[in-house]
């Protein structure tokens, strides 16, 4: 007698982003409510403070058409040893409307766009990321590093700084690879 094997995937987190197909790539999707006002998430989202305390050094215009360029300096460990995690990234701002748009290119095509909406006494976010067509064999690594990044936006708003966890990122990234076929 033979017996069948039967594989559970693994289940993506409630916090999970979205990902559907859109002309040129894929559009990556994540809300969240936050327990905070509009202004205080634009603060940790969108000045370079905020972002400092919980995504990458930025060195930035606040302003339309300007210079959006960020530091990553996560950390290198026992397991995880590739030098470009050190790196500066140059972007533009291509929308700066406080406290309700913030929307910049990330890498030569890639845009990511952040709404805010006034919720009761938070604030609902949308963070969209258009992956263009040519990079949607990275669309696991980008999900599951910003799932982990927006899981740190909470603490910064409250002003605890976070450190990158290669372990969370590798177990998001395999969650999403057993669910992501493009």
């Amino acid at each position: 007698m033979t017996h069948a094997t039967l594989t559970v995937p693994t289940l993506l987190p409630p916090d999970a982003g979205t990902w559907r197909e859109v002309n040129g790539g894929y559009e990556l999707r994540f809300e969240r409510r936050l327990r905070h006002s509009p202004d205080k998430v634009w603060r940790a989202i969108a000045t370079p403070e905020g972002i400092a305390s919980w995504f990458a050094k930025p060195d930035m215009e606040m302003k339309t058409g300007g210079r959006y360029d960020l530091r990553f300096d996560h950390p290198v460990t026992d397991t995880w040893t590739e030098e470009d995690q050190n790196r500066v990234e140059p972007n533009s701002i291509l929308v700066y409307d406080p406290p309700r748009v913030f929307s910049h290119t990330f890498g030569e095509d890639h845009v990511v766009r952040w709404e805010l909406n006034a919720d009761g006494d938070g604030t609902w976010l949308v963070m969209t990321h258009h992956v263009p067509s040519k990079d949607t064999g990275a669309m696991t690594s980008y999900l599951g590093g910003w799932t982990q990044h927006l899981r740190a936006l909470e603490p910064a708003i409250l002003g605890q700084a976070t450190v990158w966890n290669w372990d969370g990122w590798r177990a998001l990234k395999a969650a999403y690879d057993e669910q992501v076929k493009v």
